[in-house]
C-alpha cells in the first residue's frame, strides 16, 4: 500500500487556514439567522455581507429576488473556497485563485467597514491579513516549487 507523503508546511497551513475560514464564515451566517450579535472576524466578508444585504433589500423593497440574487453570490464564493480546499490537496495553483478572491474580499471589507468602529476595522484587517499571509505563503511556495521542477527538468535535459 502506497503511503501519502505529507504536504509541505506552507501548503498544509494554507489548507487548514482555508478550512477554518470556510467554517467560521458558515457559522457567522448561521449566527446571523439566529439573530445573534456575535460574528467571527476570521472569516470571509463578502458571503456574510451578501446574505445580510440581500435580506435588507428584501425587507425594504418587499421583493424576494434580492435575497435570491445575494444567496447566489454567497453560494458562488462558498463554491470557490470549498472547491479550492478540496483541489488544493493536489493542485496547489488553487492557492493563487484563493488568494485573489480573498484579496478582493479584504478590499471590499475595508471599503464596507470604513466609517464604523476603528477597533472593529483594525481587528478585521489584522485577521484578514493573517489569512492572506497563509494563502499567499502557500501560493509563493507553489510557484517556487514549480520553478525548481522546471529548473531540474532543464538540467536533466542538458545531461542527456
Amino acid at each position: 500500500m502506497k503511503q501519502k507523503t505529507p504536504l509541505p508546511r506552507p501548503l498544509a497551513n494554507g489548507r487548514l487556514t482555508l478550512l477554518f475560514m470556510i467554517v467560521f464564515t458558515f457559522v457567522n451566517i448561521i449566527l446571523y439567522y439566529m439573530n445573534s450579535k456575535i460574528s467571527f472576524p476570521y472569516s470571509a466578508f463578502i458571503p456574510y455581507f451578501a446574505i445580510i444585504f440581500g435580506d435588507y433589500l428584501t425587507v425594504t423593497t418587499g421583493s424576494m429576488i434580492f435575497t435570491l440574487v445575494f444567496y447566489i453570490v454567497t453560494l458562488f464564493f462558498f463554491a470557490i473556497y470549498i472547491y479550492g480546499w478540496f483541489a488544493s490537496q493536489t493542485k496547489f495553483a488553487w492557492f493563487i485563485t484563493i488568494s485573489v478572491f480573498y484579496i478582493l474580499d479584504t478590499g471590499f471589507m475595508t471599503y464596507a467597514l470604513i466609517g464604523t468602529s476603528v477597533i472593529d476595522l483594525l481587528i478585521n484587517l489584522a485577521l484578514h491579513g493573517l489569512i492572506l499571509y497563509s494563502f499567499i505563503s502557500a501560493a509563493l511556495f507553489y510557484i517556487r516549487l514549480k520553478k525548481r521542477k522546471k529548473l531540474s527538468e532543464n538540467i536533466q535535459e542538458g545531461i542527456e
